[in-house]
């Protein structure tokens, strides 16, 4: 597991409840769960949409409540922006380059 929630990386209470995260500022870097990915088209700092592995909660009404939520730098991630479309690593390389830069 490289990233996301689960054993060794942050958990958001917010995750646990079923509601949606706050979104991130756009003057600061993301320091939770997203720490280092920023969108390789836009530079925006999410949300993001990525394909992620977990346990949830499904009746025949549909899916309730997901947790341990991960994911791995192959993942399809696709920018809540701009809607660019690459694999979690490609938004990782824009990040740390930006870091490099500062």
């Amino acid at each position: 597991m490289s990233a996301g929630y689960g054993p060794g990386r942050p958990t958001r209470e917010s995750n646990q409840t079923g509601t949606a995260p706050p979104e991130p500022s756009a003057n600061t870097a993301n320091t939770n769960c997203l720490e280092g990915i920023a969108c390789s088209k836009c530079g925006a700092l999410g949300p993001f949409r990525i394909v992620v592995s977990g346990w949830a909660t499904v009746t025949d009404d549909g899916t309730d409540l997901v947790e341990d939520v991960s994911w791995e730098d192959d993942a399809p991630c696709r920018c809540g922006s701009c809607r660019h479309t690459g694999l979690v690593s490609d938004f990782k390389h824009l990040a740390a380059a930006a870091l490099v830069r500062d």
